[in-house]
């Protein structure tokens, strides 16, 4: 049995949600990966990653006027 498919029937056998983990961890190796190997990762690789950050969920006049004041 070669990696793929030990890695498919793996992956299969997992609930949905650490599915999503391994899917995650996989995105996170590949951004790695190509920064390391000195390729820049593509603007569409980072959208949504700030999507659950407490900092940007806010009404965005309320973050800009929040940063001109600490500013």
């Amino acid at each position: 049995m070669n990696v793929s498919e030990r890695f498919r029937r793996d992956f299969e056998q997992l609930p949905p949600e650490k599915q999503e983990e391994v899917l995650d961890f996989i995105g996170w190796l590949n951004s790695r990966y190509r920064a390391d190997s000195g390729q820049r990762a593509s603007l569409m690789h980072h959208v949504g990653r700030l999507k659950g950050s407490p900092n940007l969920n806010e009404d965005p006049v309320h973050i800009q006027r929040s940063l001109r004041d600490d500013w």
